[in-house]
């Protein structure tokens, strides 16, 4: 992996690509868990401002939300592992970007969460916004 002036290993790469593969294919190697930790905490705090404000589905702004991991992992029934098995079983798929987010929406279909929030992604990589802001088909 490239290291940055520091001798850190720099990520950057990860975030540039047109689809999710190699950011979860790299995180996934280096055991990254900062989400799937985080998410009990988001849940507690979407239960909580669902009871205090009686908003059924409250909208988040996801800042540095990269390819919508947060909003994958508190919208439907996952695990971050199984975010990196899903596009580790797509890694070695060379088909086009658009059958990948087929795969994408028939797992959200089958994953769908009661109670998942509303999330708006904010990121500064076009690509990884342009491939989590795509519409679900109807």
């Amino acid at each position: 992996m490239p290291l940055d002036a520091t001798g850190k290993i720099s990520l950057d790469h990860v975030y540039t690509a047109p689809n999710p593969r190699e950011y979860f294919s790299t995180l996934g190697r280096l055991d990254y868990q900062i989400p799937q930790l985080a998410k009990p905490y988001f849940e507690n705090l979407l239960l909580r401002y669902r009871e205090a404000s009686g908003s059924p589905s409250p909208t988040v702004l996801d800042v540095g939300c990269s390819y919508g991991v947060n909003a994958a992992l508190l919208k439907f029934d996952l695990s971050l592992v199984e975010l990196y098995d899903h596009y580790a079983a797509a890694a070695s798929d060379p088909r086009e970007r658009s059958v990948l987010l087929d795969r994408d929406r028939a797992l959200a279909a089958a994953r769908r969460a009661p109670a998942g929030p509303r999330v708006i992604g904010l990121d500064n990589s076009a690509p990884a916004l342009a491939y989590c802001n795509v519409p679900q088909r109807q």
